[in-house]
């Protein structure tokens, strides 16, 4: 009958999983902090861009204006 042990092969090539499944609690709070720094950077730079689109509309808007366009 088969050993229920696993013996050490120094011919395998496996590598042993040695992560684990929770984070340790110092860890974890520096990951909560630095995505909470990501999502206000995120929220920053969407208001960012939706004010230039916002500047760009209006120019093209002024631009078809001066050049006789009817396209809206």
């Amino acid at each position: 009958m088969a050993s229920s042990t696993q013996t050490f092969d120094p011919r395998s090539t496996a590598v042993p999983d040695t992560t684990t499944t929770a984070p340790v609690p110092e860890a974890a709070d520096g990951l909560d902090q630095q995505n909470a720094a990501h999502s206000e950077q995120s929220a920053s730079t969407a208001e960012q861009l939706s004010s230039q689109a916002a500047e760009l509309e209006h120019m093209v808007t002024q631009l078809q204006a001066v050049v006789g366009g009817k396209n809206t």
